[in-house]
């Protein structure tokens, strides 16, 4: 591949600059300036690039003509720094982007350096782009990096999109800074036009700055870019994920991204594909003991943490599950709160093994509960159990959980809204049925079926999901919000509940891949270890998801995989 670097006349700094970068990264380079009619035809194998710093360069009707051809017809143009806007001169849609010329920069006007951080004299004014997810732009970055570093007085020029108007092609990065991100700021987009492409990177690729410190990311998101438009390049099975309009933007008619949809809700009539189909959960049983466990009173101050490579669950040992993540997502927060007849369940002891924590309950009649929550090893999962525990209890439990979708920082905790929730249980049995309150609430009611349901969420990127397999529900309500849906589930009186919760950044088929693993029950049962009743692998429960290997833990060369914190207390009673 060849470059043609297209420089603006008048000597253009950051444009000359260009000229020196490519040849310094060994590409071969063809130098045109945009004043003057082409020399030759572009050849296939070439890649036009146009970077420009003092302002918005023109095109002679030959470049223009030739550039337009060459998209439309299957070419690829990269425009950087202040040439953005030429995408428009060869028939990108929608609305021109903010164009920032040359100014000097002064700290003190920074706009990201939050008050939070002004007692900071060094603070880093730094900047870079953040991406929502995987993309070729992005190889070897982390989905996003730090490429430029200010310094005061230096001129500086930008081009980007503010919301609420937004670029009608595909948002591939915001604005990002030291510690937070702007998503209101789309500083690189992309735009189809015929079969072809133009990539644009409006901000911080500045090849004349004088900081040097942030020059290796800078030149690995270029080379990145270059290596993404390269005609060459097999883009099959890549992925290319992009932001979703933020809350309120307005891109024009036939941009590359549908708007976000409004958070209502999809019931179990509508039995949305990506809600699911309800699956039975096998009941946990009594737990065996561990090789490695600890017990003790519960305290309200003693923090639970139960981990795996793929999932969290934080807590304490008195109010039990605060949030669950199946990383990098949050999807239960604001705690798991269980009641018998409006009356919270009271901890008493608590025992943790690797990958398991079991908690025995009383409500407010006396009767005893056991509850428990666990992470399989090799798999996105998180499972709850409350059931209980001996006989004697004609009661109903009631669980409430808020499925408040967040992705880890230093994405916002508003990335994925509006947030849409649905929920079906098609097995409710014949005296079942499916309510429609007028707030917009789903509601099941259990019959004579298994009481096996579904409740799902679904962000606004199109490509995030949680679901939340429900067993042993009488009644389940699905309460809508465009920022916090919340599940409220009712147990058959007398009887438990059983949650398995799955979720995915990763779109519709990873979901249905994550969701089989918990829907399919093992081929045979795994054998016991010896000293163990049967069926109980190693401290877990015989009927837990696939996922828990044979003689977990301490029997399974991934015991080590799983982490599990309890704070130590006079009085434990545990083995090591």
């Amino acid at each position: 591949m060849r470059l043609v670097v297209l420089v603006p006349p008048g000597g253009d700094r950051e444009g000359e600059r260009a000229v020196g970068w490519a040849r310094g990264a060994g590409y071969e380079v063809r130098v045109e300036s945009t004043g003057t009619p082409p020399a030759s035809p572009l050849a296939p194998d070439e890649l036009p690039w146009c970077h420009a710093g003092d302002g918005v360069p023109t095109l002679t009707p030959e470049w223009r003509t030739m550039l337009g051809a060459r998209v439309m017809g299957g070419g690829r143009l990269l425009l950087t720094l202040l040439a953005p806007p030429l995408a428009h001169a060869l028939g990108a849609p929608g609305p021109l982007p903010v164009v920032q010329l040359p100014e000097e920069w002064r700290h003190a006007g920074d706009p990201l350096w939050g008050d939070g951080f002004r007692d900071w004299p060094d603070y880093p004014h730094i900047r870079g782009m953040q991406g929502w997810g995987e993309h070729p732009l992005f190889d070897g970055l982390q989905r996003g990096t730090f490429t430029w570093e200010a310094t005061e007085g230096e001129r500086v020029a930008r081009t980007c999109f503010r919301a609420p108007v937004w670029p009608a092609g595909r948002v591939l990065a915001v604005d990002r800074a030291y510690v937070q991100l702007d998503t209101a700021t789309a500083v690189a987009w992309e735009f189809e036009l015929g079969m072809g492409e133009i990539l644009c990177l409006g901000a911080n690729v500045c090849l004349a700055a004088r900081a040097k410190a942030l020059d290796a990311q800078r030149d690995r998101l270029l080379v990145n870019a270059l290596a993404y438009l390269d005609a060459r390049r097999d883009r099959r099975g890549s992925v290319r994920r992009a932001w979703p309009h933020p809350a309120g933007a307005t891109p024009a008619a036939g941009g590359g991204m549908a708007p976000r949809q409004a958070g209502a809700p999809e019931g179990a009539g509508a039995a949305a594909a990506w809600i699911g189909a309800p699956c039975a959960l096998a009941p946990a049983g009594r737990l065996a003991p561990a090789p490695l466990q600890l017990e003790g009173a519960a305290a309200p101050d003693a923090p639970l943490t139960l981990a795996s490579p793929h999932a969290l669950v934080v807590g304490d040992e008195m109010s039990g599950v605060r949030e669950a993540w199946v990383h990098p997502l949050c999807v239960l927060s604001d705690g798991v709160i269980t009641t018998v007849d409006g009356a919270p369940l009271r901890a008493t002891t608590v025992r943790v093994t690797p990958g398991l924590v079991e908690r025995h309950l009383v409500d407010g009649h006396g009767a005893a509960w056991r509850e428990v929550v666990a992470v399989p090893p090799d798999h996105a999962a998180i499972v709850l159990e409350i059931v209980p525990d001996g006989v004697g209890t004609h009661a109903a439990l009631q669980l409430e959980a808020s499925l408040r979708l967040r992705l880890a920082w230093p994405l916002p905790g508003d990335a994925l809204h509006p947030l849409v929730a649905g929920a079906v249980a098609p097995d409710a049995g014949p005296a079942g049925g499916v309510d429609a309150g007028r707030d917009g609430s789903v509601a099941t009611r259990g019959g004579a079926g298994t009481g096996a349901g579904v409740v799902a969420v679904r962000g606004a990127d199109g490509s995030t999901f949680a679901r939340v397999a429900v067993d042993g529900a009488d009644a389940l309500v699905v309460e809508p919000s465009p920022t916090a849906p919340r599940m409220v589930v009712t147990s058959r009186r007398g009887g438990g509940l059983r949650l398995a919760v799955v979720a995915t950044t990763e779109g519709a088929a990873a979901l249905e891949r994550a969701w089989r693993r918990i829907a399919s029950p093992p081929a045979s049962p795994p054998a016991s270890p010896p000293g163990f009743p049967a069926g109980f692998p190693a401290g877990f429960p015989a009927g837990l998801p696939a996922g828990f290997p044979a003689g977990f833990p301490g029997r399974c060369p991934g015991h080590a995989r799983h982490v599990v914190s309890r704070r130590p207390r006079r009085g434990h009673a545990g083995a090591a």
